[in-house]
């Protein structure tokens, strides 16, 4: 009924081409790290209902990536109908 689901991932760009801050890689940044860990509660409350709340932090080594910050903390939820 209940699950813990933990996930991490990192991506070193140290050239700021595949992380640029700009999509087009118009405006590049000069590298950048990026790391993230997302936990995620998987529910089963039924048979066929699944229910997936996570919270995911996220961390730049590059001043501002995220707005105005380097860190960023996500909340979410998913709910699937399992055929």
């Amino acid at each position: 009924m209940f699950g813990l689901a933990v996930r991490g991932e990192f991506l070193s760009d140290a050239r700021g081409v595949d992380a640029s801050a700009d999509p087009l890689a118009f405006k590049a940044n000069t590298g950048n790290d990026l790391a993230s860990i997302a936990v995620t509660l998987n529910i089963k409350p039924v048979p066929n209902v699944k229910i997936q709340p996570e919270v995911r932090f996220d961390h730049s080594s590059l001043p501002g990536a995220f707005g105005t910050h380097a860190d960023r903390v996500i909340l979410g939820v998913g709910v699937s109908y399992l055929f």
